[in-house]
């Protein structure tokens, strides 16, 4: 089974609050099963 991984990098820029969007959004909105 194929799993998604979305890559959020330092996008997020140290940030825990948009750390947390990014991934909220990359899991809902995406559909992946991991961010790192």
């Amino acid at each position: 089974m194929v799993k998604v991984i979305a890559e959020i990098g330092c996008n997020h820029m140290g940030k825990m609050e948009i750390a947390k969007e990014l991934i909220s959004v990359a899991a809902h909105v995406c559909k992946a099963d991991y961010a790192k």
